[in-house]
């Protein structure tokens, strides 16, 4: 199998670049624009001069280059993983310290993956200080999977829904929340769980077993915060 690559060569950096200079450098601001989406990925957002801050954040790597494909190859590695955040940062050449407090700067590519669909709203990383040397990040991009929903055993589905469920009393159980990514697998063990537990404890011989569920993602602010479980 052949396979193209999407990566950038380096721009030229200069040692002395500030964070004010580099977060102008039309250089990095053009690799972003040029990046085209992996296939079975959408591009979420473009160009930002912040990184993804996010529960469901799963790791990060640092790449050779700008090359969407390699960090889609890392998401495509982990199961959990349904998108991906890939941005250019100013580092320091050596950890800065007192007696270097703001050391030579560097460029490096970074690629994080995440258990949640990322969006715009929850780029809020925009560096930091170590010492008296600034992080700054530019060139960030977003991509979501194009992933088919998932099934389970003993479940007939999924359907996709414009919203959750409001089901009526006689037949809602309850509900679970698990914070991190999004994974209906929980769900579906929820409920069978459930299915299980009152069937063994049924005083009278009848229970409420759990029939279905709905799963979605519970977001503050656009910041996903986890996956919620309505039986």
């Amino acid at each position: 199998m052949l396979r193209v690559s999407n990566s950038h060569p380096d721009p030229e950096t200069s040692p002395s670049l500030t964070p004010q200079g580099f977060l102008k450098d039309i250089n990095y601001t053009a690799i972003a624009s040029k990046a085209i989406a992996p296939g079975g990925y959408t591009k979420s957002f473009s160009n930002l001069q912040a990184s993804i801050n996010e529960n469901g954040y799963l790791g990060l790597y640092t790449l050779t280059s700008y090359d969407t494909m390699q960090c889609q190859e890392l998401c495509d590695s982990v199961d959990a993983c349904t998108a991906f955040n890939i941005y250019i940062e100013r580092d320091p050449t050596v950890k800065p310290a007192p007696a270097c407090s703001n050391p030579p700067s560097t460029i490096n590519y970074k690629c994080t993956l995440y258990a949640n669909q990322v969006n715009s709203a929850s780029a809020t990383n925009t560096g930091q200080y170590r010492q008296k040397f600034q992080v700054v990040i530019t060139g960030s991009n977003g991509y979501n999977k194009n992933a088919a929903l998932p099934s389970y055993r003993n479940f007939t589905g999924p359907t996709e829904l414009a919203g959750a469920i409001d089901a009526p009393d006689s037949s809602y159980i309850g509900f679970k929340f698990f914070p991190g990514g999004y994974d209906p697998s929980l769900c579906a063990a929820t409920c069978q769980a459930t299915t299980t537990y009152d069937q063994e404890t049924a005083s009278n011989g009848t229970y409420a077993p759990c029939n279905f569920f709905t799963s979605y993602v519970i977001s503050i602010d656009s910041a996903p915060q986890g996956t919620y479980c309505a039986m």
